[in-house]
């Protein structure tokens, strides 16, 4: 196979998914909706309101935090009615964070959820999606079964669900009407309710099972909400759109030897602390240039924590390049990675002299290989 360089390697958070229609909507990432939940706690606990109480409150005995290579993730039991919920209260109360949005038949409402079903033994499903505004007996509710996606018995797609997908409820203001996508395609529009409003229900959101005939498990990335209806964003208008060359960036780190915030020397901390294992790594900088030998030991960088939360949270999204020409790789052809990350959430980016692999997407889908 031909090998060929790639000058510059750019690592950018992308869903990588090509988007085919869209209502007509205006269009917002769900990385900038005001209301985020991206499970490194319990929602029930999280504060996103700023109201002093959790937004959640959680019902129970299977919601378990992932942790480790896990981190970020929620598993869901729900054979046993394990769900988080909003109730249909006053707002200041435990678990108002859907109250306090305000959201309402007049504003709409968008939820999005990440979520890979592992088991699904429930007619129903294994979990559901609901969202209502406290004006309207008009309810979203997207079901989520083993091998496809339900709206109130009407079947919506048949998919694998076991794998990890994005799945986006939008209720148009001014309309009791609502659209469903999938991993930023939309699936159905013009739904009408996916149950009605009566006197026994008492929640305003819940993401889990209702009880009954919803069982199964899952597993859940990431639950964000926002008032007013918004389609997914088209991937390459927004790239297209929002084009910055690097040497603009906010930070930049040029391998000059003589910039204080780099040094090859181990343990030297200033933006970025050196490791190197002198039994077969090494690290050096001459001529703008950074060289990195590992020979089965380690040899890296590792930005400091300050510096990289100066400019990155948990939930901003950022763009990391660098250019690189790899000498040799080992017999995986990997010769060199890239891990980022916030909040325990990583990924890793390896290049090798023909390959670059990126594992395990921070966005919790399979490994990716790509052959030059």
């Amino acid at each position: 196979m031909k090998k060929r360089l790639i000058p510059i390697l750019t690592a950018a958070l992308a869903a990588g998914t090509t988007i085919t229609a869209f209502a007509d909507l205006p269009r917002r990432d769900s990385a900038q909706f005001d209301y985020k939940y991206d499970m490194v706690e319990s929602p029930a606990v999280q504060d996103v309101d700023g109201g002093g109480k959790g937004d959640f409150t959680g019902m129970g005995t299977y919601l378990t935090l992932g942790t480790g290579a896990d981190a970020g993730t929620l598993k869901i039991n729900a054979s046993d009615g394990s769900k988080y919920l909003v109730s249909n209260l006053a707002v200041g109360t435990a678990g108002d964070g859907w109250r306090s949005m305000a959201a309402s038949s007049t504003t709409g409402f968008t939820v999005e959820a990440r979520v890979k079903v592992t088991a699904c033994t429930g007619k129903n499903g294994a979990i559901c999606i609901e969202a209502g505004p406290s004006d309207s007996k008009v309810y979203a509710r997207l079901n989520l079964f083993g091998n496809k996606i339900g709206w109130n018995g009407t079947d919506l797609k048949e998919m694998n669900t076991s794998e990890w997908h994005t799945y986006r409820i939008t209720r148009e203001g001014g309309k009791a009407v609502h659209s469903v996508y999938v991993d930023g395609e939309l699936v159905a529009e013009n739904l009408g309710t996916g149950f009605t409003y009566n006197t026994s229900i008492l929640y305003r959101m819940l993401l889990g099972s209702p009880g009954g005939d919803w069982k199964g498990k899952a597993e859940v990335a990431w639950l964000r909400f926002h008032k007013g209806a918004y389609a997914p964003v088209d991937e390459k208008a927004f790239i297209k759109q929002n084009r910055l060359q690097s040497d603009k960036f906010d930070v930049k780190y040029e391998m000059d030897a003589s910039d204080s915030r780099l040094s090859p020397t181990a343990g030297t901390a200033s933006d970025w602390k050196t490791t190197v294992d002198n039994r077969g790594g090494g690290v050096s900088m001459a001529d703008g240039i950074l060289s990195v030998t590992t020979g089965g030991y380690p040899a890296y960088w590792d930005t400091t924590d300050t510096a990289w939360k100066n400019l990155v949270g948990a939930n901003t999204p950022y763009t990391v390049e660098f250019k690189i020409k790899v000498g040799s790789a080992d017999t995986n052809d990997r010769a060199i990675n890239l891990t980022t990350g916030s909040a325990g959430v990583v990924g890793n980016l390896f290049v090798g002299a023909n390959s670059v692999q990126w594992s395990p997407d921070m966005t919790k889908n399979k490994e990716t290989f790509v052959t030059l």
